[in-house]
């Protein structure tokens, strides 16, 4: 790796119809975070058929910001994504390229690790610094443990969104911005068009209590509990994880977690939840979160302030049972 490789961070910016998405601000804090340790120039890189208008939004947050207009992904395609970001990153070589561990980030950062002969650690939640290096911290066996893992650079850094906060304004940098065309026409894949999803629910965008069922749920019958506990809450709506969306016992707009929605209500009530780093993304922002589980190692219970190892068709009659009846005294 050269010299100006060592320089230099890259931030893939991540964005849809027209509009960054959010993990693109977390990146660039992730990289910020990374400058402390590593004297780097924070590159901010976006391709797409609109990149200039895009990257004039981010060139005040970075220290350099380079638009690849490629007018043959207008709308997003993996395979030319990774393409002509390899042909870019080849020319100006980077330590570090920093993705969004989202579908998007994970379809194309694979296949440019290769290109470029680089590490590729997935789903990073955070940094430690020693004197011999950087190591990368990400959930394993469903949230139970951290791993600490290695890579020497260059590597692709897939980041977990919510990991990280927006950087200070007060660190933006320089903002230049260079402009460049590249055409890169897809061998094996094709749009077929746009299929959007449902958007949140509505009740699920605004409760401010959230009572959340996962895999701990056994029958598709026992969310008759999960509901009778939500009722017992004004502005409160039922959620799920995304195996019990899979199994279509709940709508997927009722999903919680990086490929669902993103909630922050008052009370967040997780009901047979593992705590898996997909799921704890989506309900990051809950004010207080209490878990039921009958896992005494659960995930979940590191990020809930109030934990409780018990079956859920034990509890949730029971938590119901005493609601009623302080609502009675």
């Amino acid at each position: 790796m050269s010299d100006a490789g060592a320089e230099t961070i890259a931030v893939v910016a991540e964005h849809f119809d027209g509009k960054l998405r959010p993990i693109t601000w977390e990146l660039l804090g992730a990289a910020r975070e990374l400058q402390t340790r590593l004297p780097a120039t924070v590159i901010a890189v976006v391709v797409g058929g609109d990149a200039i208008g895009l990257a004039a939004e981010l060139a005040p947050a970075a220290d350099e910001t380079l638009a690849i207009e490629t007018p043959n992904a207008v709308s997003y395609n993996g395979e030319v994504c990774g393409a002509v970001l390899a042909e870019a990153l080849a020319e100006r070589p980077a330590a570090f390229v920093l993705v969004a561990n989202t579908t998007q980030g994970l379809d194309f950062a694979p296949a440019l690790a290769v290109r470029l002969g680089a590490a590729c650690v997935t789903a990073v939640e955070g940094f430690a610094f020693e004197d011999n290096g950087i190591l990368f911290r990400r959930a394993a066996h469903g949230g139970k443990v951290v791993a600490v893992i290695r890579a020497e650079a260059p590597a692709v850094l897939a980041v977990q969104p919510g990991a990280f906060r927006r950087p200070d304004p007060s660190a933006n940098g320089a903002g230049a911005m260079t402009v460049v065309r590249r055409l890169a026409a897809p061998a094996r894949t094709r749009n077929l068009g746009v299929k959007r999803a449902l958007a949140a629910d509505g009740e699920l965008a605004n409760a401010e209590v959230v009572v959340a069922a996962g895999r701990g749920v056994k029958k598709r019958e026992d969310l008759a509990l999960v509901r009778e506990t939500a009722a017992l809450f004004s502005r409160a709506a039922v959620a799920g994880s995304r195996p019990l969306c899979d199994a279509g016992w709940l709508p997927y707009q009722r999903q919680v977690g990086a490929t669902g929605a993103t909630v922050a209500p008052k009370f967040y009530l997780a009901c047979g939840i593992s705590g898996a780093a997909q799921h704890v993304v989506g309900m990051r922002g809950a004010g207080f979160v209490a878990a039921v589980n009958r896992d005494p190692h659960a995930a979940i219970f590191n990020v809930a302030d109030v934990c409780v190892v018990d079956d859920l068709a034990v509890f949730l009659p029971l938590f119901i049972a005493a609601c009623r009846g302080a609502g009675k005294s």
